[in-house]
């Protein structure tokens, strides 16, 4: 049987247990019944300091702050649980959910195939890309289809590197040259290399552009921005139950209270973005 089918059997078995908490309201002092593995001690969130609107240091502090530290503190305040941040880079992140060493990535993740291979997702969001220029765009990028023959930066094992990759080939189809595609460990470095005239853009996150142009209009603008069908949500090993209906319970109830849409407010992010929230494998 394959691990694909064998999770379905798993889901299924415990769908009686996973619907009946799915729409309970905030229970904080049922924590020790309903997910006694967490209960009493600190859920460890793996997640970048680094990657503001969604999670960065506060100025003059080394308190984390940003929409997905809040949305996860609310969901985890909301059925009695605490948690405990294991900051590093983007990319370290999601090895420290396979290793044990954390229980959950918090981070902007997107939902695809690949990755829920290894883990699985309780999404509430949708995704949206925003291409980051400097000032007066100086190539006239309008679409992916000017970005045929320019140098760009992108963090690996990332959407954006990915849809840069493809749209290169798209180029290379159609008799233009190639994206030159640096690789980044983070999003940030490939911010400096806008400053500093080392790339030509960045295809963003649309809340990260947002904020990047808001702290810097003399040397940023955007582009274009497109919407995508991707899902955003955190990550735990496949098959952690407890913890991911721990989420979800406490998802459903902020979403459904209003909470998510003002936390991603708070931070400018189109509350519009937000979805339901559910498991997904």
């Amino acid at each position: 049987m394959s691990r694909r089918a064998m999770r379905f059997l798993v889901a299924i078995a415990g769908l009686g247990f996973m619907a009946g908490a799915a729409n309970a309201a905030c229970e904080p002092g049922k924590a020790a019944e309903k997910y006694p593995t967490f209960a009493g001690k600190a859920v460890k969130v793996a997640i970048s300091p680094l990657y503001a609107p969604f999670a960065y240091t506060a100025p003059d502090s080394d308190k984390l702050v940003g929409s997905d530290v809040e949305i996860s503190e609310a969901a985890l305040d909301c059925v009695g649980l605490k948690s405990e941040y294991v900051k590093g880079v983007f990319t370290s992140l999601l090895p420290t959910v396979l290793n044990g060493q954390s229980d959950i990535m918090n981070a902007n993740l997107f939902y695809n195939e690949e990755r829920a291979q290894n883990v699985d997702f309780v999404v509430y969001m949708k995704a949206g890309s925003a291409l980051l220029v400097p000032k007066g765009n100086e190539h006239n990028i309008k679409s992916m289809d000017d970005l045929c023959g320019l140098t760009t930066s992108a963090v690996i094992g990332t959407f954006s590197q990915k849809a840069l990759e493809e749209q290169s080939k798209t180029c290379v189809a159609a008799g233009k040259s190639a994206i030159n595609i640096v690789v980044a460990t983070e999003t940030d470095a490939a911010v400096r290399g806008i400053m500093n005239k080392r790339i030509d853009f960045l295809l963003d996150n649309a809340g990260a552009a947002v904020v990047r142009v808001k702290d810097d209009p003399d040397n940023l603008e955007i582009a274009f921005t497109q919407a995508r069908d991707a899902k955003v949500g955190f990550a735990a090993k496949n098959d952690n139950n407890e913890l991911l209906q721990a989420y979800l319970d406490g998802m459903k109830e902020i979403y459904q209270n209003g909470t998510v849409a003002n936390i991603l407010t708070k931070y400018g992010i189109d509350a519009k973005l937000a979805i339901e929230p559910e498991i997904v494998r």
